[in-house]
C-alpha cells in the first residue's frame, strides 16, 4: 500500500504541469538594458572609425599638397647596353684600321706606277745614253785610227831620214806626239833615234810611251767588255702580280 502511494507521487512529480508560466518582470528588465548597452558600444566604436577616417585622410591630404623630396634612386646599370657599347667601339675601331689599310694600300698602288713610269723614264734615257755612247766609241774610233794613220806615216818618214837628223827633229816636237810617232815605228829605228835626242826629253818620251800603252790596254780591255756585256744601270725587275 506504501510502495504504490510512493510510485504514484513519484509519477506525478515527473509528470509537467500543465498550467502556463508566468514571465518574470525582472528578466526582461535586464535584456532591455543589454540590447541598450549592446546599441550604445556599436554607436561608439562607429564614432571612433569615423574620426580615424577622417584623420587618416586630412594627413593624406596634408601630404599630398607638401612637396615630396625623394632621394635620386641611382642609375640601373644595364649588361646588355654596356656590352653593346662595346661592340661598337671595337666595330668602329676595326672600321678605322681597315680605313688605315685601304688608304695604305691605295698610297703603295700610286707609289708602284709612279715608280714604273720613273723606272720606264731611267729606261729610255738609258738607251739613249747607250746609243749615244755607240756614236762617241766609232767616233773616238774614227779619230783614233786617224790619228794612228797619221802617226804611222809621220814614223815612216823619221824612219826613212838618218837618226841623227831625225832625233832633232823630234827634239821639236811635243812629248805626246814624239811618243805616237816612237810607238809607230820599228824598235830598231825608235831605239837609234832617241839615242840622238837629249836624255833628259828622252826619257819624258818613254814614260809617256809606258804611259800610252798602259792606258791603251785599259780601253782595250773596257771595250772588250762592253761588246761582251751591254751597259746595264738598272737591275732587271718584274712587275708582282696585282
Amino acid at each position: 500500500m506504501d510502495r504504490g502511494l510512493s510510485f504514484l507521487r513519484r509519477r506525478e512529480s515527473l509528470t509537467p504541469d500543465p498550467r502556463p508560466l508566468k514571465p518574470d518582470p525582472c528578466k526582461g528588465v535586464k535584456m532591455k538594458k543589454l540590447i541598450i548597452a549592446c546599441n550604445i558600444l556599436i554607436v561608439f566604436i562607429f564614432l571612433i572609425k569615423l574620426v580615424a577616417v577622417t584623420s587618416l585622410l586630412t594627413v593624406n591630404e596634408a601630404v599630398a599638397d607638401s612637396p615630396v623630396t625623394t632621394a635620386p634612386s641611382p642609375p640601373v646599370k644595364d649588361v646588355f647596353e654596356d656590352r653593346l657599347s662595346e661592340e661598337r667601339k671595337l666595330l668602329a675601331s676595326l672600321l678605322e684600321k681597315q680605313k688605315a689599310i685601304n688608304d695604305r694600300e691605295n698610297f703603295l698602288q700610286s707609289e708602284e706606277k709612279r715608280l714604273n713610269l720613273l723606272r720606264d723614264e731611267i729606261l729610255s734615257k738609258i738607251a739613249k745614253l747607250q746609243e749615244l755612247e755607240k756614236k762617241l766609241t766609232a767616233l773616238l774610233e774614227m779619230v783614233e785610227e786617224k790619228n794612228n794613220k797619221k802617226y804611222k806615216s809621220m814614223a815612216k818618214v823619221y824612219e826613212s831620214v838618218p837618226p841623227a837628223r831625225a832625233g832633232s827633229m823630234l827634239e821639236k816636237l811635243d812629248i805626246k806626239t814624239a811618243a805616237a810617232i816612237i810607238m809607230n815605228m820599228k824598235s830598231k829605228k825608235a831605239g837609234a833615234i832617241l839615242g840622238h835626242v837629249n836624255p833628259d826629253k828622252s826619257a819624258k818620251i818613254t814614260r809617256e810611251i809606258t804611259k800610252a800603252e798602259g792606258e791603251n790596254r785599259k780601253k782595250m780591255n773596257v771595250q772588250h767588255r762592253m761588246k761582251n756585256k751591254p751597259l746595264n744601270l738598272l737591275p732587271a725587275t718584274s712587275n708582282p702580280d696585282p
